[in-house]
């Protein structure tokens, strides 16, 4: 059995095809919930932290039409609709079931962005946004319904937000030499960093390199004797609240 604040105890659970949203910091996202052919279904939304939101979701005309472009809603190209025996019902939702915008950047002729994307929701949508650190991570959408039986089943959806946030490099393009040493990293530190990612150039995907114990909060590198193999783009991923990324390219000369 499976209990949501001691109020629903699920006789069974059904996973569904789990999302990956990738965003920056500020933008909002809409996420299409499934849907299932049945009165009294409950939807309930778990932020990452492990707050609760419950969720007033509706069935779009899609779920019920056979002519999506009838449905007066946001027209949607395909919809999906799967069976699985243990969920008992048919699960309908959207193919491209969610859609990230951004009310920093104006639309054409000085369109509200936001009052324009909230216009074009459908009843079973939700919007998460404006984002900031408290929503990279998993999130969780459950859905609880009833058998046949009178007893609650529940189908779950992990939708993680992955946040990247592009930052500034200590340098952006650089000039070096053979058996020069580069030294690359964010430039400014970085709260809470967890981890540090260097990747190099394809020609160069086993290159040794060191890490700078004094710019650790920075991601610093240190990479030695460059030779003409280290020259392209190189790139840092940082990973503390969110996901911070920088490039830089090196040219040999």
């Amino acid at each position: 059995m499976y209990v949501l604040n001691y109020l629903i105890t699920a006789k069974t659970r059904t996973e569904l095809t789990p999302i990956l949203i990738t965003c920056s910091l500020k933008d909002i996202v809409i996420i299409s919930a499934p849907v299932i052919d049945q009165r009294d279904v409950r939807y309930y939304l778990y932020r990452p932290n492990g707050g609760i939101l419950k969720l007033n979701i509706t069935h779009p005309n899609y779920a019920h039409s056979n002519n999506v472009q009838d449905t007066g809603e946001k027209k949607y190209s395909f919809i999906v609709i799967k069976y699985t025996k243990k969920a008992k019902r048919a699960i309908v939702s959207p193919l491209h079931n969610y859609r990230v915008f951004s009310v920093k950047n104006k639309g054409d002729d000085d369109v509200d962005l936001f009052a324009k994307n909230e216009k074009e929701m459908n009843l079973n949508d939700f919007m998460i946004g404006p984002l900031d650190e408290n929503d990279h991570g998993n999130w969780v959408l459950c859905l609880y319904y009833k058998d046949l039986n009178d007893e609650w089943l529940e189908m779950f959806q992990v939708i993680t937000i992955k946040i990247i946030e592009s930052v500034t490099a200590s340098v952006r393009r650089t000039k070096s030499r053979t058996e020069d040493t580069f030294h690359f990293s964010f430039s400014y530190p970085i709260r809470d960093l967890t981890s540090c990612e260097l990747t190099a150039p394809v020609s160069t995907y086993d290159r040794y390199y060191e890490r700078d114990v004094i710019n650790w909060d920075t991601c610093g590198y240190v990479i030695k004797n460059i030779t003409k193999n280290d020259e392209g783009m190189w790139r840092i991923m940082g990973v503390g609240r969110i996901v911070y990324e920088t490039l830089a390219y090196l040219k040999y000369t």
